[in-house]
């Protein structure tokens, strides 16, 4: 045998640990930089992991038949680190290409999804399959190399080995790395460390070479399975990848209504399903393995899976309860509200996973491959595990939640995992006294099944995350949801969207738990974010409005006549949504000028060529997966390319759940692109001007604009009706201010995407007071912030009485500062004035 000592051995182990975490850190990063191509929605992230897990299964298929043939393992395995390096150096030049070609050919048959679709499949598999495929060969080579007599016990030891370091990757990639070094310096720590690995595998090859030594085929565990019975045995495993794949993604679209749509809730939530993957490896590995009969042994385990899905799922409305008692008990620490969400997550999520993770090495057991096919029976094993993970994904995603709800996907997962539970016990049924578990636990499982429990969408759609220091100052969760009713709530591939009405007066709706959009205070802002940049610009064409909401931007901005607007919304739930605010929207989407996408807003500009006068930036908050990646100077840059010479850009940014130090990062970013910038201030919200020339308010033709009757009527309820009040009451600072707030910031990129990494301890509005005393103590410093008013060709005196009507507005609106300036420009342009 070859000298495995002690200290060999744990070198080696560390090195499958390191695999994993490496492994799991380019997985994260590629679909992180393959999203800003093909998009954030459901059907391009779905397109990437789809790639990403059939390079798996076809690397454990191919190399386990290689390995079994290989006289020098480790210089194997060694060369398949060495080739993901390779990968690994050459994703960002390759995909730069691939953009190219995808944006070609995009452009070349626009308006065809299917085509878009199959061009992300055939390009992502081009840039995946080659690094993803010899990722999928570690786990059978180094299982072969160190097989002993039970060939399932080191599959059950190394799978989980190798899950430990991909759950250590994942987490420490999430929590540290990215948000510490961004994703290139990320990226060079994974190849690093895969550079590391094979040079410490090349070395143990070397011992190999020198002692020539051959191995001695040990016995097989147990006889190897008839056709038939090996053929339910790799149905049954992919069926079980299927269900946890499935299992994984409705955990992941439960679980953040509680945590919200942030790269640390994705982190945590997928760190502790391979958490419990590793787990029941282990458990296989050091206890299970001694179970006599593997076939009972796996049905328990597929049993259990069931039992305990269906007996937890119907209680999942009611953790909303938990993660607020976690906010409460955190007081404001991110770190301690971060283990205590993983506790919760730990809670309902590692006792299926454990059973799940437990089922590979037992089908490893059950295959029985003899000494000289280890390998070849491991890579078979995932091969069929991981084409089921990857259909079972795809099918919860794309089918069952838009067709049966979270909680009806759940349940029928759960039922499909009873009935093959059922098809294993005739696989092993024995009619004995003794065996009464096996029918009470079927049948315990059956009533579960059909025991009605739905839940209660207020509660799991309350937003614990966002809104804890609310609930907790009202009394409690029961308190704060008393007076809301649901209206409507859409759950979809994308998001879950609900709609409600508080004490029936005011009508709003929640993405992912999350208010996006009301009737109420909301109003004002969604009016003049739509009215403002259309307002300002001489004669508006073309215009593109990013994000739906409640239609309300769109409206006011389709109040302008002979405007062509283009609505970009990501999720159609939005959109199934915004009809039920026709009464403030108009029912907007059904104007002849207004071209709804459904699409993402990066994918639409990347892939056409259209240009336009205005463009309007509403997504939600800079801090949510896929909506910051509307923040980064990369994107502007984007933006900025489809403007016309004159055209403005206009960004919503949100003061009230930002610290002041992220406001900075998201004002210097957006300088970076639009340096002449103007910032009107609404409530608890900056609406930021940008463009790529000076700034100045015609107020005469604006006054004539504004005397269109649809948009004085979308302006006057907030008594905006006419330039001088519009200015006076929402303009806030030019462009010399924002420089001298953001001086020193970083800029927020798509490669270091500081502002998706801020971390979220239920700001809501809390955060607001504080950084408004910060901005009017550097306004204090700037000096007056006067709208710079553009002064036609007309005579003295009715420029004069320009200035002292809006200085009028001016001290009414409480800037006295502001309003002295404009007195003494009128003074000065009609001294003898009283």
């Amino acid at each position: 045998m070859l000298p495995k000592t002690a200290i060999y051995r744990t070198g080696l182990y560390l090195c499958v640990a390191l695999s994993g975490f490496s492994a799991l850190i380019y997985e994260l990063l590629w679909t992180k930089q393959l999203s800003l191509v093909f998009g954030t929605n459901m059907a391009a992230v779905s397109t990437v992991a789809s790639a990403f897990m059939a390079g798996l299964a076809l690397g454990s298929f191919l190399f386990g038949r290689i390995a079994d043939r290989s006289s020098n393992l480790p210089r194997l395995y060694a060369g398949l680190e060495f080739a993901i390096l390779i990968c690994a150096l050459g994703f960002i030049p390759t995909l730069h290409l691939v953009e190219t070609v995808y944006v070609f050919l995009c452009q070349t048959f626009p308006d065809a999804p299917a085509t878009t679709t199959s061009l992300r499949c055939l390009l992502a598999g081009l840039i995946l399959l080659p690094s993803t495929t010899c990722m999928g060969g570690t786990l059978p080579i180094i299982c072969r190399y160190f097989a002993d007599d039970d060939i399932s016990v080191a599959a059950g030891r190394f799978y989980a080995i190798n899950t430990f370091g991909a759950v250590t990757g994942w987490l420490s990639a999430g929590f540290l790395l990215i948000p510490t070094l961004g994703l290139s310096d990320t990226g060079w720590l994974a190849m690093a460390i895969s550079l590391v690995i094979a040079g410490c595998f090349f070395q143990a090859s070397r011992r190999i070479k020198r002692q020539r030594t051959t191995s001695i085929a040990a016995p097989t565990a147990a006889p190897p399975l008839p056709p038939k019975q090996r053929a339910l045995l790799l149905g049954t495993v992919a069926v079980l990848g299927a269900l946890a794949l499935g299992y994984e993604m409705l955990w992941t679209r439960t679980f953040i209504l509680f945590m919200g749509t942030t790269s640390f809730a994705f982190s945590g939530i997928l760190g502790i399903y391979l958490t419990g993957l590793a787990l029941g490896g282990t458990l296989y590995a050091r206890r299970l393995h001694r179970v006599p009969n593997r076939k009972q042994l796996l049905f328990w385990l597929t049993a259990l899976l069931s039992i305990t899905m269906l007996a937890a799922v119907p209680l999942y409305d009611q953790l909303p309860y938990l993660f607020q008692y976690a906010h409460e008990l955190a007081h404001g620490s991110w770190v301690l509200l971060s283990l205590a969400s993983l506790c919760i997550l730990a809670l309902v999520i590692l006792p299926p996973a454990i059973f799940s993770g437990a089922c590979i090495p037992t089908a490893v057991g059950l295959l029985a491959p003899t000494r000289a096919h280890t390998a070849q029976g491991i890579g078979t094993i995932l091969l069929n595990n991981t084409l089921g993970a990857m259909i079972g994904g795809l099918t919860a995603g794309f089918l069952l939640v838009p067709q049966f709800g979270l909680q009806g996907s759940f349940r029928l997962l759960a039922a499909i995992n009873l009935l093959l539970a059922f098809v294993l016990a005739a696989w092993l049924w024995q009619r004995k006294r003794n065996s009464w578990p096996v029918p009470a636990a079927l049948l315990a499982g059956a009533l579960l099944t059909f025991i009605p429990y739905p839940w209660n969408q207020i509660l799991l759609n309350s937003g614990v995350y966002y809104y804890a220091p609310m609930i907790s100052q009202v009394g409690g969760l029961d308190e704060y949801l008393s007076g809301n009713t649901l209206v409507a709530v859409e759950e979809g591939k994308d998001a879950t969207v609900a709609v409600m009405d508080f004490e029936q007066r005011i009508r709003y709706f929640k993405v992912n738990g999350k208010t996006d959009g009301s009737i109420g205070s909301d109003m004002s802002t969604q009016v003049l974010v739509g009215q403002l940049p259309m307002l300002l610009h001489p004669e508006p064409k073309n215009t593109l409005v990013i994000g739906l909401g409640t239609g309300v931007t769109v409206q006011a901005a389709a109040s302008h006549p002979q405007t062509r607007i283009d609505c970009v919304e990501i999720s159609e739930e939005v959109v199934k949504a915004a009809e039920q605010f026709t009464a403030v929207n108009g029912d907007v989407l059904k104007r002849p000028e207004v071209h709804l996408a459904i699409q993402d807003a990066r994918h639409w500009l990347l892939t056409r060529s259209d240009r336009y006068d205005v463009i309007i930036s509403e997504p939600s908050n800079p801090w949510q997966t896929g909506n910051a990646n509307l923040f980064t100077a990369d994107f502007y840059a984007m933006a900025a390319s489809h403007l016309n010479s004159d055209g403005l850009f206009c960004q919503w940014l949100p003061l009230y759940d930002l610290p002041m130090d992220k406001i900075q990062v998201a004002v210097r970013t957006f300088l970076h692109t639009f340096p002449d910038a103007t910032a009107f201030l609404n409530n608890t919200d900056f609406i930021l001007l940008g463009s790529k020339t000076p700034q100045a308010f015609d107020v005469k033709r604006m006054r004539q604009t504004m005397a269109h009757p649809e948009i004085r009527a979308s302006l006057a309820p907030y008594g905006l009706a006419t330039p001088f009040t519009l200015l006076a009451r929402t303009y806030f600072a030019d462009s010399s201010f924002l420089q001298a707030l953001s001086t020193g910031a970083p800029l927020n990129s798509d490669d270091h995407p500081i502002l998706e990494y801020t971390p979220q301890l239920g700001y809501s509005t809390t955060l607001f007071p504080e950084n408004f005393s910060s901005l009017m103590q550097v306004r204090s410093y700037a000096g007056p912030q006067v709208p710079p008013l553009e002064q036609p060709m007309i005579p003295k005196t009715e420029i004069s009485r320009m200035l002292r009507e809006m200085a009028r507005e001016l001290y009414r609106a409480g800037h006295g500062p502001e309003a002295d300036v404009l007195l003494q420009k009128a003074s000065h342009l009609q001294p003898n004035h009283s």
